[in-house]
């Protein structure tokens, strides 16, 4: 861990990724953050708009497309802190030697606990060190996708509530011959809330799930097939002044 490593995982998300040939990896991660982003400011012009209106409705209208703003900024702030832990817990080379003729390079030696304590931090990443990138990457995505949905459901359930509310509030103004229609009104309004309110639940069911299901992944996962070879050394060595000239040897010890 260092300075440098720190500011580069604070980039925008994915783009570390990416910049390191990790296209799948990093695009997800930024495809992610790009849509919180935009939703972000899609509401926040809905809110300005909002304002613009007169009325109780109207207001109501308005506070819960500023709470909608605000979930898909925090979605996005939460998709650049994943981005971030996930470049940081990255395996990387080791220098284990150096010398002005000799350096020596330690490979990152896959254990069951590394995978674990990976998929601890963020969803996939356990995967992902083991070498098995596209699956990594795929639960990662279906993590991310679920907080989004988590996020879309949670608007409709605000947007819902409202108008509930406003459909009782009609209804106790309303006169003999309007009650059977507001009756109505209420019910429809009160029905489309509790299936908002599942479809809520339902997210957060499915984001708990797949964290769950991606840890049960990481600990099940074959690490003798993960293609990385284990407890290895990489040595170069470089000979400056040779009666050929300069010379260099890489080794790679099983």
């Amino acid at each position: 861990m260092s300075a440098g490593l720190i500011v580069r995982s604070l980039s925008y998300p994915g783009l570390p990724n990416i910049t390191a040939k990790r296209y799948l990896r990093g695009g997800v991660l930024a495809l992610a953050a790009t849509g919180g982003l935009g939703m972000s400011g899609f509401k926040h012009f809905e809110y300005r708009d909002r304002q613009d209106e007169f009325g109780a409705f109207a207001a109501d209208r308005a506070l819960d497309e500023r709470k909608a703003r605000n979930s898909w900024a925090k979605y996005a702030g939460a998709t650049w802190a994943i981005s971030a832990v996930d470049y940081a817990i990255r395996p990387r080379l080791a220098i284990e030697e150096s010398t002005p003729s000799r350096f020596t390079l330690s490979v990152p030696t896959i254990t069951r606990g590394g995978v674990l304590w990976r998929s601890v931090l963020v969803p996939g990443a356990g995967q992902d060190f083991a070498n098995q990138r596209v699956r990594g990457t795929l639960w990662l995505g279906a993590a991310l996708a679920a907080g989004a949905g988590l996020v879309v459901a949670d608007g409709m359930v605000e947007r819902d509530q409202t108008d509930a509310d406003w459909a009782e509030a009609f209804l106790d103004s309303a006169g003999p011959s309007e009650l059977p229609a507001r009756l109505r009104d209420v019910e429809v309004k009160r029905n489309d809330l509790q299936s908002s309110e599942d479809l809520r639940r339902g997210f957060r069911y499915a984001i708990v799930g797949v964290y769950l299901a991606s840890l049960i992944d990481a600990l099940l996962l074959p690490i003798h097939e993960a293609g990385v070879t284990r407890d290895g050394r990489v040595s170069a060595t470089f000979a400056p002044l040779t009666p050929q000239g300069p010379s260099a040897q890489v080794t790679l010890r099983f």
